[in-house]
């Protein structure tokens, strides 16, 4: 039997930003990772779950932290 297996993986990572207030370095920093400027690595993994699917997309086991 085939089965969707769906992983998501959460990444974290610091970045400075110069700025004038936390508004903009919230607007600069979206526009940096938008721009591919801030890129986070492989590496720094904070969580990690798995869900599984029939072919069809009917969730057979729900998402789980493995």
């Amino acid at each position: 039997m085939i089965y969707k297996v769906t992983i998501e993986e959460t990444l974290c990572d610091e970045f400075e930003v110069e700025a004038d207030s936390e508004e903009e370095a919230f607007k600069i920093a979206t526009k940096q990772y938008d721009d591919g400027k801030i890129v986070l690595e492989p590496g720094k993994l904070i969580s990690k779950q798995i869900s599984i699917a029939d072919k069809k997309g009917n969730p057979l086991i729900d998402w789980g932290e493995f």
